[in-house]
């Protein structure tokens, strides 16, 4: 299936996926409009919030942050200070870099550095211990290290490289919330759940999302079909081939309630974050026009990532949230394309269904959908 024929957007793709078909776990691309709409089920979706679209609520996340975003760093530039940051190169000589406190970030370090380090690093390791984004400021003298996605050469480098993975599926996760969110019809609408903590050995990564109709609140059973999928995976491309920036941004929780002030699960998740917060600090993200909450890290740039496919979509029971789709995808690193056949084998393992933890409420202690041998691996991210 071409680009083109998704040039615009995912929506006429999605407008015939929501119309009952010859099979539920399959969309006829000939079919009428007279086809009936596919059987659902009551569920407690709230309408207050299903009111406004993806593209509202995408639209209404991003002013906030931007707003936010030029206030913090007015404010860091009305006095500058410098702070010293130390990077000791594979030949063991170290460079003293002097930065603005606040502002500079470790992209900045790295191309006073090198071409290779500033296109190449996914994570900075601060004062040799703490992973820190490429794009979050410094704000005190340290260390500094650089992490790829290059093969390992040594115990430090393959730990460096899980940070890296594991940094890559979570920021999968946004990737597939960026798409996921406007990819229906004004019909229908998408309400971000949350996705668990990214887990390399199950294969995928995961957003837990609830679509339901608008007004009625009736969720949506929807099996995507392979062209259905690809086109979605499509979407995902083209912001990879934009290289947007996965920009880290720590915000005041009143500021992050009014970015989530129409989905009632996320700020239900952030005021229970914020009672174990003593400074009421929270981390978001922005990358291209979309706007999450994590506390990271990410990869640096969606450039970094050479594959990237929506495998699958489940419908699973959260007994919270009734029926919900659990989105599942995979990467592959820029430096690591793999042959056709084998990206084929990683999509396969991609379409399992992930048992990763339900989504709850807070105050709900998490139930797995079955036992899990890696229990500890799997708790949830907002």
């Amino acid at each position: 299936m071409s680009l083109a024929t998704f040039r615009h957007s995912l929506r006429p793709l999605c407008r015939l996926a929501l119309y009952q078909q010859r099979s539920p776990m399959s969309v006829d691309h000939h079919a009428s409009s007279s086809m009936q709409a596919p059987s659902t089920a009551l569920s407690s979706t709230d309408s207050s919030a299903a009111a406004v679209s993806g593209d509202a609520q995408q639209a209404h996340r991003l002013a906030i942050f931007n707003e936010e975003f030029e206030r913090q760093l007015k404010r860091s530039k009305r006095s500058i200070d410098k702070i010293e940051v130390v990077y000791t190169g594979p030949d063991g000589q170290s460079h003293s870099l002097f930065l603005n406190k606040g502002v500079s970030t470790p992209l900045d370090a790295a191309k006073h550095l090198s071409e290779e380090l500033s296109s190449e690093s996914v994570l900075a390791i601060v004062n040799g211990s703490t992973a820190w984004d490429m794009h979050r400021p410094l704000n005190t003298s340290c260390s500094l290290a650089f992490l790829n996605f290059k093969t390992p050469g040594s115990k430090e480098e393959a730990d460096g490289i899980k940070l890296c993975n594991t940094a890559l599926w979570r920021s999968g996760s946004l990737l597939i919330g960026s798409v996921f969110e406007t990819a229906f019809k004004e019909a229908y609408n998408v309400k971000l759940i949350s996705f668990p903590i990214p887990y390399i050995k199950s294969g995928s990564f995961v957003y837990d999302c609830q679509v339901s109709r608008a007004g009625s609140g009736e969720p949506l059973t929807w099996s995507p079909s392979r062209s259905e999928l690809r086109g979605l995976s499509l979407a995902a491309e083209r912001l990879m081939a934009a290289d947007h920036a996965f920009q880290p941004m720590d915000a005041p929780g009143p500021v992050v309630m009014e970015m989530f002030k129409h989905n009632e699960a996320k700020q239900a998740a952030i005021r229970s974050i914020l009672q174990s917060k003593p400074d009421q600090i929270l981390t978001v993200y922005r990358v291209g026009n979309f706007v999450d909450l994590s506390s990271g890290p990410m990869i640096s740039r969606t450039g970094l990532i050479g594959r990237f496919a929506f495998a699958a979509v489940h419908q699973i029971d959260a007994p919270d949230f009734g029926q919900l789709m659990r989105v599942q995808g995979f990467a592959v690193p820029r430096a690591f394309l793999t042959h056709f056949s084998s990206v084929e084998l990683l999509e396969q393992r991609a379409a399992v269904l992930n048992r990763a933890f339900l989504p709850t409420k807070p105050g709900t202690p998490r139930r797995p959908q079955q036992q899990q041998k890696d229990r500890a691996a799997q708790h949830a991210e907002v």
